[in-house]
This record gives structure tokens, sequence and C-alpha cells, in this order.
């Protein structure tokens, strides 16, 4: 995850714990939160994409580049 290469003053992004909403079958959503350490004095443009683990992309996952 990038803030689209800028300092920002030090605030830094976080990403909290994941849920997956199981279910028998059919897709499944993956429900995050994502904060700042504190407020931005400025717009911040966040990146961010999915990466291969012990899923893969196209057959266990949709990837996500954004």
């Amino acid at each position: 995850m990038t803030l689209d290469g800028k300092n920002h003053g030090g605030v830094r992004v976080s990403i909290g714990d994941t849920r997956v909403v199981e279910g028998d079958s059919g897709a499944k959503v993956l429900d995050f939160v994502v904060q700042l350490s504190r407020a931005a004095e400025e717009t911040i443009d966040l990146t961010y994409s999915t990466e291969d683990d012990l899923a893969a992309a196209g057959s266990d996952y949709v990837g996500v580049t954004d």
C-alpha cells in the first residue's frame, strides 16, 4: 500500500482485522477497515492491490488493483 508517494506529515495507514463471510457456495465477501493514524491535512490517494499467498488470483479469489 502506498500513500501516493508523499510524506503527508507522518500519517500512516493501517488495516484492521479482516472478516470473511463464509457460506456453502458462491462468492464470499472480505470485510476490513482501513484507518489513518490521524487526520490528514490534505487529500490522500491510496493505492492497493491483492497478492497471492495461500490463495491464487483467478482460481481462489478475484484479484484487484486500484
